[in-house]
């Protein structure tokens, strides 16, 4: 998928999924490790959690919202 300019917006959604999937998976991962194994740094896991919210807004609204508003139906 990625080897081909083609498919530039299953490119895009896939990074979109992505990065929704990311949020939820971080999140749950920092709770599972705070709960049942405390004495393991789940720093990267919380900042990411975080971090994550925002790269799914960015992507939304500065790569797909774009992207559609341009190319309307040929974008799906």
């Amino acid at each position: 998928m990625f080897q081909s300019p083609r498919n530039l917006f299953l490119q895009i959604g896939f990074l979109l999924f992505a990065e929704a999937s990311y949020q939820r998976s971080t999140e749950e991962h920092f709770r599972y490790l705070q709960r049942f194994h405390p004495g393991v740094d789940a720093h990267y896991f919380g900042d990411h959690a975080h971090i994550d919210i925002h790269h799914s807004a960015m992507v939304a609204d500065e790569v797909v919202a774009p992207l559609v508003s341009k190319y309307g139906p040929e974008a799906n």
